[in-house]
């Protein structure tokens, strides 16, 4: 096929902008657990059946005195935290069944970083800090003594198990035991991996979760570990034993290789640790957007024997886009266990992989552990503003949710928002000109509803034409369900903009058959504010009145496709334009529709056959003239009887003409008599000529 294309340059607009006017009806809608996810939950929770209800109660205390909170753990009255910028230890407290938590400075201690905490039994604890790889001891009354010096860089976890402690380390990716004075000290794994970033005691056995391969490595013959598992991911983040199951949270970066500290300059391979500045402070606020998280289980059997994990069949509980996962907590109301995530401070409670439920969502960036004291609350550390957050055994007292910022693609105006579920709601809603709600947003609305057949609705007509939305709905009592939204608008309409149009013509067979009369006419539009469109598409003889123009397509029949067959024996031969006209009125109606159209370069249209003018055959040589009316000699084929085809040669050496003369040569092995020579014309526009004659061959 020919193919004459015209593309409209940015200088041919040819469609006005016209006037502001209302598009065609649209709804943005909230509908299904991943919409909902997209947005804060402050009290609330996220089943996951895929609506909202009361969720944890949480406090916060912040910490004025560290840039950020980092590890957690329970000796089981209280939790111990450590900090960064600078290292230290805290203790926290529930201070009353509802109250804001109690922190208390335990000790200050060497380095940046507190990466790993471990109670060793009457108030005593033990605490890792970075750069250095030092293991500290500090008793009840805070008395800082050193406990070990490793020959490792990094220390990311510490556990207590049968009278040894328990460090795993990089970047070589030992683990190491010591006795409980912080001596004897044995390397239990010298694994391959860079860093051993994740510990668990499984059935009286360690058990570890590497970087940067995310393999489960337990103790044991060979001296590089036991692989139990090899996950599909940068780094098992953490482990944790829930009932019969053993669970682990396997972190995935597009990003590979940030640091904590001037001290882990030597990529740690964590990206889950966020970046460093010039200045080597800690940002854990950083947010990978290309990282992913899955958390996976496996049942260990009522003995909790370490060993299924390498033969028993793990299952996927929950995986998640746009954050990483920083630690692992049993839910001991439910069984289940929770999740902490990098994912806007949101803390997943798993039941298994059908039951997975947000529970809490932190104001701060990062949740960067999580764990529980016996009497049932829950603490999580966190970054992006140093602060401990409680959550509670009841449910909040005030949940809330607010959706992420709905977005109309045009200046809008809104009408009914619909509210499904089971109340009582209370919701209010604010617009702006921005995706981040700015000082240019309106102030939050109460939006009244009202009770109708599919749910409770409520007027938005006053908040102005804006393009963006965020919806904020109090679920007001522990039996109300949020379970959808959606928010009728009219944007904007702007007009559809055709960008160009192909015509692809006939062209010489290969196979020396006549070419189909027929051409494929393509356009390309952008509908700009994704209206559906229609098309109709139009053609006229060069040079005649615009009254001329031929509707090539139904007019009874929508045209919706961007392609049609011109069928070019229903015009006469000559130079043709095409013009393809688009149109919105399928959303917009005809009265506010709009219309824009684009007309093509000439085409020609040709479907007459070329002519054999002369044939002059002079022994095993022959010459024909040929020529055509419209369209240029395209090539000139022969056979003898039933023999090859061969290809004749134009006489000036360039087929460029409407009139041409070809050279025939009689090929060698024709013997000498009278023969039947088939003489195969095509021109530029597909059109086939077949002359037949008799020749003597000497």
């Amino acid at each position: 096929m020919r193919t004459i294309t015209t593309r409209l340059l940015a200088l041919a607009v040819v469609a006005a902008p016209g006037t502001v006017t209302a598009g065609g009806t649209r709804v943005l809608e909230i509908r299904d657990r991943d919409d909902f996810d997209k947005g804060e939950f402050d009290g609330a929770a996220l089943s996951s059946m895929g609506y909202v209800t009361q969720g944890y109660a949480s406090e916060i205390a912040k910490i004025d005195t560290a840039e950020g909170t980092f590890a957690c753990a329970t000796d089981g009255t209280r939790a111990i935290v450590g900090t960064l910028q600078p290292a230290a230890l805290l203790e926290v407290r529930g201070r009353g069944k509802r109250g804001t938590p109690d922190t208390r400075s335990i000790a200050a201690l060497p380095g940046v970083v507190t990466s790993a905490i471990a109670p060793l039994g009457d108030g005593t604890v033990l605490a890792a800090t970075l750069p250095g790889a030092t293991i500290h001891r500090v008793d009840r009354k805070g008395r800082l003594k050193p406990f070990a010096k490793l020959d490792a860089e990094f220390i990311w976890a510490l556990a207590v198990e049968g009278g040894r402690v328990y460090a795993a380390t990089g970047p070589s990716g030992k683990l190491f035991s010591l006795d409980r004075s912080g001596g004897d000290v044995r390397v239990e794994i010298d694994s391959e991996e860079e860093h051993l970033l994740s510990m668990a005691v499984v059935g009286g056995r360690i058990v570890v979760g590497t970087a940067p391969r995310a393999k489960l490595l337990a103790v044991g013959e060979p001296a590089e570990g036991v692989v139990l598992r090899d996950f599909d991911g940068d780094e098992v983040r953490a482990l944790q034993v829930t009932g019969r199951y053993l669970v682990a949270a396997v972190n995935d970066f597009d990003t590979k290789g940030v640091a904590t500290a001037d001290a882990l300059e030597k990529a740690v391979g964590r990206a889950s640790l966020a970046g460093n500045d010039a200045t080597g402070s800690v940002n854990l606020t950083k947010r990978d957007k290309g990282a992913s998280f899955e958390i996976h289980a496996v049942d260990l059997g009522r003995k909790l024997d370490p060993d299924r994990a390498a033969d028993a069949a793990w299952t996927r509980w929950f995986d998640a886009k746009g954050g990483y996962a920083t630690g692992l907590s049993v839910d001991t109301r439910d069984g289940g266990v929770l999740v902490a995530t990098s994912k806007k401070g949101k803390i997943y409670r798993l039941r298994g992989p059908r039951d997975v439920s947000v529970v809490a969502d932190l104001d701060q960036a990062v949740v960067t552990s999580i764990c529980r004291v016996d009497r049932g609350n829950v603490f999580a550390t966190t970054s992006g503003g140093a602060a401990v957050a409680r959550l509670f055994a009841g449910p909040a007292m005030d949940a809330v949710y607010t959706s992420h910022v709905l977005d109309a693609k045009q200046p809008a105006r809104f009408g009914t928002l619909l509210v499904e579920g089971t109340g009582p709601f209370r919701v209010r809603v604010r617009t702006g000109p921005a995706k981040e709600p700015d000082a240019r947003w309106s102030p939050w609305r109460d939006v009244p509803l009202s009770a109708r057949a599919d749910g409770m609705a409520g007027s938005l007509a006053g908040v102005g034409e804006r393009r963006f939305l965020q919806v904020e709905v109090r679920v007001a009592g522990p039996a109300a369900k949020l379970r959808g939204l959606r928010v009728f608008h009219a944007p904007e309409n702007l007009p559809p903009l055709v960008e160009s149009i192909t015509v692809d013509l006939p062209e010489p067979d290969e196979d020396d058959e006549p070419a189909k009369p027929e051409a494929k006419i393509r356009w390309k539009v952008d509908a700009r504010d994704g209206d559906d469109l229609v098309y109709e598409v139009y053609v006229r003889r060069v040079g005649d009145p615009p009254e001329a123009w031929l509707r090539l397509d139904d007019p009874t029949e929508p045209l919706t496709k961007k392609s049609l067959t011109w069928k070019l024996d229903s015009v006469a031969d000559g130079i043709y334009e095409v013009r393809v006209v688009a149109s919105d009125e399928p959303a917009n109606g005809v009265a506010k529709a709009f219309v824009d159209s684009l007309v093509g370069d000439p085409v020609v249209v040709d479907r007459a056959r070329p002519e054999v003018a002369k044939v002059d055959v002079r022994g095993r040589s022959v010459t024909v003239r040929v020529r055509d009316a419209t369209s240029p000699i395209a090539k000139v084929t022969y056979r003898i009887d039933e023999g090859a085809m061969h290809t004749a040669a134009p006489a000036d050496g360039i087929v460029d003409e409407l009139d041409e003369t070809f050279r025939l040569v009689v090929p060698s092995e024709v013997r000498p008599g009278t023969h039947r020579l088939q003489i195969y014309v095509h021109d530029a526009a597909g059109n086939l000529t077949v002359h037949a004659r008799t020749v003597d061959v000497p």
